[in-house]
């Protein structure tokens, strides 16, 4: 089986794919979409081309997928890291909403601010991306909290289901690893630091998800935190 995961040179909703994939060791292609040239129609592949208009997407021999969920649960299955009994599924499902649903919250009502300046007047994003950071990082204590709140009501204490990598662990890294771009690790720490402590817990047992996680290389979003 050939896998080519498909998104632009950043994390963001292309994070859990990658660290699903590299923290079990399977084999596949990260091909990354210059984000630019995705919006003008010049990069490979262009928007016309992919299934929904969108990344990311997942080519499994050579067949194209797409829908974040969709890739990132089909990931899980190669991985293995699903095979839950129902409680234990349950208990991670809720954990992950509650992960998705706290960024979702987050990111899509400060996308707007990406409009405030015209991309030809802002062609580093560096005033753009100030804007994003401002909203993103709005009342983010109280949405954490929300996160830390889930790992309480569930009693988690250094992992979801004992002794088993799964989804919840790696969205803790996902979280971590976005806190840090964003300036908002101390935040992270203060409000959800269940959620701290399982990222790092899972990045103790595992080189590979440790690796990932402090992968600096590639940026969370594109535009960098300017303090």
């Amino acid at each position: 089986m050939s896998l080519e995961f498909v998104y632009f040179d950043i994390q963001a909703l292309g994070l859990m794919p990658r660290l699903v994939l590299k923290a079990n060791n399977i084999d596949f292609v990260d091909s990354r979409v210059d984000l630019e040239k995705w919006r003008t129609g010049e990069s490979i592949p262009k928007k016309s081309e992919t299934a929904l208009g969108q990344v990311p997407l997942l080519r499994v021999n050579g067949k194209e997928f797409c829908q974040s969920t969709a890739i990132v649960n089909y990931c899980a299955k190669v991985a293995k890291i699903d095979q839950l009994e129902p409680l234990e599924a349950l208990k991670v499902d809720m954990f992950v909403e509650t992960a998705k649903e706290v960024f979702d919250k987050m990111r899509l009502s400060s996308y707007p601010a990406l409009q405030s300046v015209k991309a030809e007047e802002d062609p580093n994003w560096q005033k753009r991306g100030a804007a994003f950071f401002e909203l993103f990082k709005k009342n983010a204590d109280e949405k954490f909290a929300l996160m830390e709140k889930c790992v309480n009501v569930l009693r988690v204490e250094n992992e979801f289901v004992a002794g088993k990598e799964t989804l919840a662990d790696y969205y803790c890294v996902f979280w971590l690893m976005c806190a840090k771009d964003c300036g908002l690790d101390e935040d992270l720490e203060k409000a959800a630091p269940s959620v701290v402590r399982i990222a790092k817990n899972v990045m103790a047992k595992n080189k590979a998800v440790e690796d990932f996680g402090n992968d600096k290389e590639t940026k969370f979003w594109p535009w960098s935190l300017t303090k």
